[in-house]
């Protein structure tokens, strides 16, 4: 089969989820490596035999929104706070006086490193999401696409 499209048993993916469940989303904040050995170590007591990757069960955690990770494992605070549009003040800003701008000039502009950039995708997303800024959402999600403040917002 095509790497990524493999399909884990049942039981193998049942474990995953109550594992992630059970230890990962809670507020003793279990790291992703201990979660990976706590399924693995189900498995084996289960007996079945095709032990899921690791990537596997880091990709189901990854798949978590952000939004309910940090609420689940203890951070509602910090959750409900993320990305507030006092924070992005300087983005509307800096969009609103050019009228509009790339998804990628806005990255280059306001988000330098590696670190940066990855939070920089995710508020420029979470402003889209909120309607803070617009694009044409009829087209593919790329660096070339248009970003402009709401009208609505103005």
């Amino acid at each position: 089969m095509p790497q990524g499209k493999k399909i884990i048993n049942k039981h193998a993916e049942a474990i995953i989820e109550k594992a992630i469940k059970d230890l990962y989303l809670t507020n003793q904040r279990i790291s992703v490596q201990k979660v990976v050995l706590e399924v693995k170590r189900l498995c084996h007591e289960y007996h079945i035999l095709e032990v899921p990757h690791a990537n596997t069960v880091r990709n189901r955690i990854a798949a978590i929104s952000q939004r309910d990770s940090l609420r689940k494992r203890g951070h509602k605070e910090k959750a409900d706070n993320k990305f507030t549009p006092a924070d992005s003040k300087h983005l509307l800003d800096y969009v609103r006086d050019r009228g509009a701008v790339t998804f990628e000039t806005l990255l280059a502009r306001h988000f330098l490193g590696k670190w940066d950039r990855a939070n920089g995708i995710s508020q420029i997303w979470y402003l889209v999401a909120h309607g803070y800024l617009v694009c044409d959402l009829s087209m593919p999600l790329q660096p070339s696409t248009e970003l402009w403040v709401s009208g609505s917002l103005s």
